[in-house]
């Protein structure tokens, strides 16, 4: 992918500058997004997943109604491995080295944290 960016601002400083075709192909190429670690509540009504854009990593929660999925209140960061707790009323995940379960952190030191469990009572 670094490849063809490099490719083609070399092109564009050879025609006398970028082109708004050139300008959009670099924009598109920049705004790579993939999902990663799909997470369905356990009573089907959720959804969890990570959004990655470039090298930030989000968590959004989508539901089975009609409505666009939420992103978690928080900046852009590196947000991974999402969980839900067996009732479905909450979601683990981590987010920049620390356990959370939904917008607080259950940890104060910072670690490698990954792919949290649930216990199947919940707790």
């Amino acid at each position: 992918m670094r490849t063809i960016i490099t490719l083609l601002l070399l092109v564009a400083a050879e025609i006398g500058g970028a082109t708004p075709v050139i300008d959009q192909t670099i924009a598109t190429l920049m705004r790579v997004q993939t999902f990663e670690q799909v997470a369905i509540s356990p009573d089907g009504s959720k959804v969890a997943y990570v959004k990655k854009i470039n090298d930030e990593t989000t968590v959004y929660i989508g539901s089975d109604r009609v409505v666009p999925p939420s992103r978690r209140p928080s900046k852009p960061t590196e947000e991974s491995d999402v969980a839900w707790s067996p009732d479905s009323a909450q979601l683990a995940f981590v987010s920049d080295q620390q356990l959370y379960v939904g917008n607080r952190a259950i940890t104060s030191a910072r670690g490698a944290f990954s792919m949290p469990k649930w216990s199947p009572d919940g707790k």
